[in-house]
């Protein structure tokens, strides 16, 4: 039997209004993964949300205590400035997938990042992907950062559906 017009509208607006339940779980989801990683790392830990134009960050004021930062404000605001207002294009034009991707130094898309390193992986949500990753100062502990954010991916990935 062929479900009548008014059960369609109905299934149809809850399809629409379970997405929309799904998605701010997630987002949920993303924020609680930035915030773990922020607290294991003295470093700005970031991630972008799928199928949205955010990007949530956290530990700025870890990485401004760093010496490079101290000594010099200019690069310190650079950084702040890019976080806030151009990750989410940054994030789109780096090259990531499953592996830890490492952008040194020089090899950043912007000079604001010359005196830093960002070390990134993709996770998945629902069909949708996303970036995680670290930024700080050249000199990170390159081989803790890369557990602690294999770990945070593989949290993520677990509530991939």
């Amino acid at each position: 039997m062929e479900p009548s017009s008014q059960e369609k509208e109905v299934r149809k607006k809850f399809a629409s209004l379970q997405e929309q339940y799904f998605q701010k779980k997630d987002q949920e989801r993303v924020y609680e993964a930035v915030s773990l990683l922020s607290s294991m790392v003295p470093n700005v830990a970031f991630a972008s949300v799928p199928y949205k134009e955010r990007v949530y960050f956290m530990g700025l004021a870890n990485v401004l205590k760093q010496p490079e930062f101290q000594a010099n404000p200019e690069l310190a605001m650079g950084v702040a400035e890019v976080l806030e207002e151009h990750l989410h294009t940054i994030l789109e034009n780096v090259e990531t997938d499953d592996q830890v991707r490492y952008y040194i130094g020089e090899e950043h898309i912007l000079p604001q990042f010359q005196s830093c390193s960002m070390v990134v992986t993709s996770y998945g949500v629902r069909d949708e992907r996303g970036v995680v990753g670290i930024l700080g100062p050249m000199r990170m502990d390159y081989a803790y950062n890369t557990v602690v954010l294999e770990l945070i991916t593989e949290l993520l990935n677990s509530g991939r559906q």
